[in-house]
Order: C-alpha cells, then sequence, then structure tokens
C-alpha cells in the first residue's frame, strides 16, 4: 500500500513539476533554464511533504529540517 501512495505522490508531482514549468515558460517568460531550476524544487518539496505527510506518516519522529537532509 505504501508503494502504491509513493508512486501516486511522484506522479502528482511530476505533473505539478510540468504545469509549473509551462506556466513559467509560456505565461510569464521566464527563461527556460530558470523555470526549470524553480519547478524542479517545487516538485521537490510537494511530492516531499506529501510522502512526508501520507505515506510515511507513520515515520514522523524526525524534524522536518533533518528529514529532508537525510
Amino acid at each position: 500500500m505504501a508503494f502504491y501512495r509513493f508512486c501516486r505522490w511522484g506522479g502528482f508531482g511530476f505533473v505539478a513539476d510540468g504545469i509549473v514549468l509551462l506556466t513559467l515558460i509560456y505565461v510569464f517568460d521566464v527563461h527556460p533554464l530558470l523555470s526549470r531550476i524553480f519547478s524542479f524544487g517545487i516538485a521537490v518539496a510537494l511530492t516531499f511533504q506529501l510522502n512526508r505527510s501520507w505515506t510515511f506518516s507513520s515515520l514522523r519522529q524526525q524534524h522536518l529540517s533533518s528529514a529532508f537532509a537525510a
């Protein structure tokens, strides 16, 4: 069950990454490389938080900063 949740949130992050990337490039006319860096950071933070909250909620013993660094 955890693997299914992990894949679902990963797919959600992939879609969010694409939406942010294309929005920055085509709506706000931001350089593609800068857009990619920003969209990747958003996707990583989003999937990390979703997996932490929903997939691995039983392991929430660590502080957020130490869990992210690990």
